[in-house]
């Protein structure tokens, strides 16, 4: 009833001979709902957000509603208003109206909306936290860039692990496994110092975007005491049809980027002090032993260490998935 009010109300406007553009008269009239403090200031903050990212309210300013000087400092609003000139010549094109058949009427699609699902179109309102999904692929897998990635995330880790001799000896060597195939039980009795250095990397869990994935972290309370091998099986038994399994990459990814790490979201914390292992990768150590990747926080950041396979789960340990 609102926007059928609006545009008998344009009518009469130019009945009484104005020569106000139909943008500025259009803004000004969705400004009297934006000001009407009645309304809860989240609400009215929530629906200026939105019609700026659509390109309206481009000739009112925040001070003008009355609410925050901020609320139009998001991508999809900047973009629209950042240009005077852009604004003048939309103003100066409103003043110029034509009929439109049908059909024309029928192809129209101002928001984008046949491009862009709404669920992705809805992201930039979002905070971190309410941003965080399930896992999407950002990019096709490419695992030969994986594997350097890999290589190179691992001499740097073997460095602070060992001295630089003994790195030096690593043979990086990347395995594609899916956990599921990994057989934790069989790997934890496959000792050879000679293959230091090699790893596996899961192919399901390269490309994704690690940032908004919906971390699980699955109580494992029962195992405690239990060897590792227990646990991992248990858990690509468990999980494995419905979460990714991370290893190395998303390893290397908390230590490049600690802020992100999530920390709130749906109350994850991966900062608490626990120790969080990543059994979608295995590696052997200096002794031939495989372990498991894992990380701690330590006050300001991410410590790395690799627990063997026949090491027992303890009550400060954790799995990380994603979500599906």
């Amino acid at each position: 009833g609102t926007v059928e009010a609006i545009l008998e109300a344009w009518k009469v406007q130019k009945e009484r001979g104005s020569d106000t553009s139909f943008v500025s008269f259009l803004d000004e009239r969705l400004a009297v709902g934006l000001t009407f403090k009645e309304y809860p200031e989240s609400d009215r903050i929530l629906a200026a957000k939105i019609l700026a990212s659509k390109g309206l309210l481009r000739t009112i300013t925040p001070q003008q509603l009355g609410l925050p000087q901020d609320i139009f400092n998001f991508d999809a609003a900047n973009g629209q208003r950042g240009n005077a000139d852009a604004t003048k010549a939309l103003i100066e094109e409103s003043k110029n109206e034509r009929r439109v058949s049908v059909m024309e009427l029928a192809d129209l699609d101002p928001f984008n909306t046949r491009q862009r699902p709404a669920a992705q179109a809805a992201q930039q309102f979002l905070t971190p936290e309410e941003r965080a999904a399930p896992a999407v692929r950002t990019e096709a897998p490419n695992m030969t860039q994986a594997a350097l990635d890999a290589n190179s995330f691992l001499n740097d880790t073997f460095k602070k692990w060992y001295n630089a001799t003994d790195a030096a000896k690593a043979k990086t060597e990347e395995v594609t496994a899916n956990p599921v195939a990994l057989d934790y039980t069989q790997r934890k009795g496959d000792t050879d110092a000679a293959k230091f250095g090699e790893y596996t990397l899961n192919p399901d869990t390269q490309g994704l975007d690690l940032e908004r994935a919906r971390v699980l972290i699955p109580d494992l309370s029962q195992f405690n005491g239990r060897p590792l091998d227990e646990v991992f099986n248990h858990i690509v038994a468990t999980y494995g049809s419905t979460h990714h399994i991370p290893g190395i990459e998303y390893w290397k990814w908390m230590f490049e980027n600690p802020d992100k790490v999530p920390q709130t979201a749906g109350g994850v914390n991966l900062k608490d002090g626990n120790w969080y292992f990543l059994p979608g990768s295995v590696l052997r150590d200096k002794g031939g032993d495989w372990s498991v990747p894992g990380a701690r926080w330590f006050g300001s950041e991410f410590r790395r260490g690799a627990y063997w396979l026949s090491h027992a789960w303890n009550s400060n340990y954790r799995v990380v998935l994603l979500e599906k």
